[in-house]
This record gives structure tokens, sequence and C-alpha cells, in this order.
């Protein structure tokens, strides 16, 4: 697991000395988390949560002319992803859960390109290999009281990594649209992880009866709408075809 995150860091990190163009780009997310535990009597009442994505993101044009082009493009978005949910098991008190997620988002992406006049449509999609920084677990009952149950910050307990809560490598399909106009890029996508990012906690959502060795599922659904602004790199020359 080390080396697939270095080699994703590594790659990154060298993407800018051969981009054609630089794109800066800032906006809204909001998570849809889907959670499941092997217990038909557990439930989530779950709901999307704000948060934030930031990064840079650089892209070529391999076959181009004036109405449209073919390329790729790869960016490095750090991403805050939230949760919150309510879970009812059997007679426990119905527990409210908060989660605070902090990614770096590598979408790879291959696009199409089509100029309409003075804007240009662009439609993406690729995998993207998402790298869990940081993060905190909360919860209380859900009640008048709202009695703490845990933090995972004043527990001092690491949620990625082995033997920590979440895997560190989440792998999802990226997909979306965007729009050009001049140098200003106005960006839709959803990701949609495709692998189990939990680890069976032993006592997950602080419900103790629970256990461990309970099949337990953990994936994100995040929607992204960015805003932002292009530069164009010294690259390689473009190559071109005639209509």
């Amino acid at each position: 697991m080390k080396k697939i995150i270095c080699i994703l860091l590594f790659i990154s990190i060298s993407i800018p000395f051969w981009g054609q163009k630089l794109g800066i780009q800032a906006g809204y997310s909001l998570t849809n988390t889907f959670a499941s535990i092997d217990k038909s009597s557990l439930s989530f009442n779950r709901k999307p949560v704000s948060g934030f994505t930031v990064g840079p993101i650089f892209s070529w044009d391999f076959l181009n002319n004036q109405e449209r082009a073919f390329g790729a493009d790869i960016a490095l978005m750090f991403n805050m992803r939230n949760a919150n949910f309510v879970i009812t098991y059997k007679e426990y008190t119905p527990i409210a859960f908060k989660q605070n997620l902090y990614y770096l988002d590598i979408p790879l992406h291959a696009y199409y390109k089509q100029k309409i006049k003075n804007t240009t449509l662009i439609m993406f999609l690729g995998p993207s290999f998402n790298i869990g920084l940081d993060g905190s677990n909360y919860a209380q009952e859900n009640t008048a009281i709202q009695k703490p149950i845990f933090n995972s910050k004043i527990d001092q307990k690491e949620l990625f990594g082995k033997d920590n809560t979440y895997k560190r490598l989440e792998i999802g399909i990226d997909l979306g649209i965007a729009a050009e106009y001049k140098n200003i890029l106005f960006k839709a996508s959803y990701m949609q992880g495709v692998n189990n990012v939990t680890q069976n906690a032993a006592t997950p959502y602080g419900i103790e009866e629970i256990g461990s060795g309970i099949k337990q599922t953990y994936m994100h659904g995040v929607f992204s709408f960015c805003i932002g602004y292009t530069f164009d790199l010294k690259g390689p020359k473009e190559k071109t075809y005639s209509k």
C-alpha cells in the first residue's frame, strides 16, 4: 500500500514539468456516505453533508483543431468530506455520529472538448486515487442531554492506516462536465468510491455489542462544484488534424 501511495505522489509531483495547461480550482463538495453493517436490526439514517475541495489541475490536448480536442488531465485536490447520520440498534439509545475526513484526491481523466462559439464544453471520465490524510469521528447520544460516547481526537486514535478504522487508499470512478469561457472554468463532477474502505473496527460507532468480525461497508459518493482559472504552460507542440 505504501509503495502505491508513493508512486501516485511521485507522478503527481512530476506533472508540472510536462503539463500543457495549469488550472487552479476550488469549490463546494457534497458527500454522501454509504455505510452498512451485517446486522439486520441496525440502521443508518444518513444525509448528504457539505464540505469543500481545492487544488491544481494539469491537462494535455493530444489531438485538436479549432472546434474539438481529445486529451487527458490529472488533478491534486484537497477534499474535506463530512458525514452526519443517526444510528439505531435494538434497545440502544440512538447515536448521532459525525465525521470529518481529509483526503488528497488524484483524479485522472480522459476528456473530449467541443467549442461552441466563445465557450468550450468539456466532458470527462476516469479513475480517482484518493489518499486518506487525517480526520475525526465523534459520537454522542441522540437525546436532549447529548451524552458523548467517543471522540477520536480526544482519544488520540488515528483513523487511517493499518490496524486503524479506514484503509488509506480509496479508489473511485470520477465523471463530469465543465465549461471554459476564456480562462475561467466552471466544473461539476461526481466521484463514486468502489472499494470498501472500512477495516471492520472492533466497536464501530461506539456500539460494543456488535463486536469484531462483523462485515462492514463504508464508501463515499462525492458531488463537487468548482470554479477555476487556467494558465497556458510551455509544453510539447500540439498535434493537429483536419476535419
